[in-house]
């Protein structure tokens, strides 16, 4: 680099940001120079939270053969039905056990309707 390239740069180093910015600009315009512009990036849009689910639905899945009176019974129990309506509650699996319930209750339910031989859905 020359000596007056050397001062020169010397000089634009001490200049304001703001003004130094304003020389770039007005050497720009001069000398018909097109500089891009920068791109902004923004930051990734921030997803809302998923609710929090607090109501779940017990769904009857199917059963195992072997222990089907087990939960038949159970059945009975828990939805208050009589035993052909238990029987064919049973039988024509999925059946919703119980809806909207809390996360307990559907815990509940699902292990004592696993512990009779039943298969079990929480949605």
């Amino acid at each position: 680099m020359s000596e007056r390239v050397e001062q020169l740069a010397e000089q634009l180093s001490a200049l304001k940001p703001s003004v130094a910015g304003e020389l770039a600009d007005a050497l720009c315009r001069a000398l018909g120079i097109r500089l891009p512009q920068p791109v902004i990036q923004r930051p990734p849009e921030k997803k809302p939270p998923e609710p929090t689910k607090t109501e779940f639905d017990v769904i009857l899945d199917g059963f195992d053969e072997s222990r089907k009176v087990a939960v038949i019974r159970l059945v009975r129990e828990i939805k208050g039905l009589g035993l052909i309506e238990s029987k064919t509650f049973v039988e024509q699996f999925p059946s919703v056990i119980a809806q909207e319930v809390t996360e307990s209750q559907a815990a509940s339910l699902k292990e004592k309707f696993e512990a009779a031989g039943g298969k079990v859905l929480v949605k």
